[in-house]
C-alpha cells in the first residue's frame, strides 16, 4: 500500500464560528479514523492549512471532498508526496496553530 501526504491551504468562509471549527474537527476525526487517514489541521482565524496522509487513492478522494466543502474556498494543493511512514500516526485529526503546522511541515521535508 503506497502512502501519500498532501498539504493544502484555503480561505475560511467569512463568519465561520468556533462551534463550526469544533464540528469540523469532530467530524474529521471520526471519518478519518474509518478511512485510515491521519493528519493535522491548522486555522489562524482567516484560513486553513491541513496535512492529510494515508493510502494514496484515499488521500486523493478525501482532498476532492474537502475542496468542495462550503465552509472554505480557494483550496490550493501546496504539496503532494509519497511517504515511507506517517508523520502523524496517532492523530486521526490533530489541531495546531498555523505557525506550528508550517514548522511541522518544514521539519518533515528537511533532511534532518
Amino acid at each position: 500500500m503506497a502512502l501519500s501526504s498532501l498539504l493544502y491551504a484555503s480561505t475560511a468562509r467569512p463568519g465561520l464560528t468556533r462551534g463550526e471549527i469544533d464540528a469540523i474537527l469532530t467530524d474529521a476525526a471520526r471519518n478519518n479514523s474509518a478511512l485510515g487517514i491521519t493528519g493535522v489541521l491548522a486555522f489562524d482565524g482567516n484560513g486553513f492549512a491541513q496535512i492529510i496522509e494515508g493510502e494514496t487513492k484515499t488521500v486523493e478522494s478525501l482532498y476532492a471532498r474537502i475542496a468542495r466543502d462550503p465552509r472554505h474556498s480557494g483550496c490550493v494543493r501546496l504539496s503532494f508526496s509519497t511517504i515511507e511512514e506517517r508523520r502523524f500516526p496517532d492523530w486521526s485529526m490533530g489541531y495546531r496553530s498555523l505557525s506550528d503546522l508550517v514548522l511541522i511541515h518544514d521539519m518533515a521535508e528537511s533532511d534532518l
